[in-house]
């Protein structure tokens, strides 16, 4: 059976590009182009997040990796969606583990926030890049570091006081202390404390947050579920045996010249 990111336990929530996008308030699937006015949880635990004012709304753009749409958030317009629970009622604790698909249409100046919840430092969880073009995850205390580019990557994110981290496609970026904070008003596309505070430029594609610490196998199989999917990374399923290399350390050879591959089983 093929592995689904609601086979791990404590997931609080699961947005991704590909269902549950509406241009209303739930009854009209988003084409392309479409303002999106809603977008579903898949997680079954109904932390939609919406958009009620049409200026504010992200784009909805088909087919923007092969055949997979992304939401398309414009920093000019200042775009962003939240849910629409009551603050402080929808609160997760720390440990956080959670994932982000996304990639900036540029390459940021000041603060570009892609996730974020939260009313006050002292109680917010806010992630992305271009804290001073830098990766960063917050929750109090601001983790960063890293040039922040404009590729679409695969965020893998700890929020756990000292012992929290980011990994970029897999490879381990920051670690650290990022404060203690909780999560609390899901915003997607920025918004510092009262939106659009600092608004993201560019498409997000799937948020997977879990109310635990994953082991590093469930973040691993996420991670491949992600790059497979958004990516182009090779099925895990077909890696059989590589020279002795472990299936997670083969990201892609999608794409890659025929010099840059030297030896494969001795083949030059």
């Amino acid at each position: 059976m093929a592995f689904s990111p609601s086979d791990i336990s404590n997931m609080e929530l699961w947005l991704k590009a590909d269902t549950g996008v509406y241009s209303d308030n739930g009854s009209t699937p988003a084409t392309d182009t479409d303002a999106v006015y809603r977008w579903d949880d898949q997680s079954g635990n109904n932390r939609d997040v919406v958009q009620a004012t049409e200026a504010d709304r992200p784009t909805y753009n088909t087919s923007e990796y092969e055949t997979l749409p992304a939401i398309a958030f414009s920093k000019s317009d200042k775009d962003w969606l939240r849910f629409a629970g009551a603050d402080p009622a929808d609160t997760i604790s720390q440990p956080i583990t959670f994932f982000v698909v996304a990639e900036h249409a540029s390459t940021p100046s000041g603060t570009s926030q892609y996730t974020l919840g939260g009313s006050a430092d002292s109680n917010r969880i806010n992630v992305g890049g271009a804290y001073n073009n830098n990766w960063h995850l917050g929750a109090g205390t601001n983790l960063r570091g890293g040039s922040v580019d404009t590729d679409i990557h695969i965020f893998s994110y700890l929020a756990k006081g000292a012992s929290s981290y980011l990994y970029i496609d897999g490879d381990s970026e920051l670690s650290g202390n990022a404060g203690t904070g909780s999560w609390q008003l899901i915003t997607i596309g920025g918004g510092k404390y009262s939106p659009p505070g600092s608004p993201f430029d560019g498409n997000v594609c799937e948020v997977i947050m879990y109310s635990a610490e994953l082991s590093s196998g469930d973040r691993g199989q996420v991670e491949q579920y992600l790059g497979e999917k958004w990516l182009g990374w090779v099925a895990s399923s077909n890696i059989k045996s590589w020279n002795g290399l472990a299936k997670a350390s083969i990201k892609s050879i999608n794409g890659l010249a025929i010099a840059s591959i030297k030896n494969i089983n001795g083949l030059t």
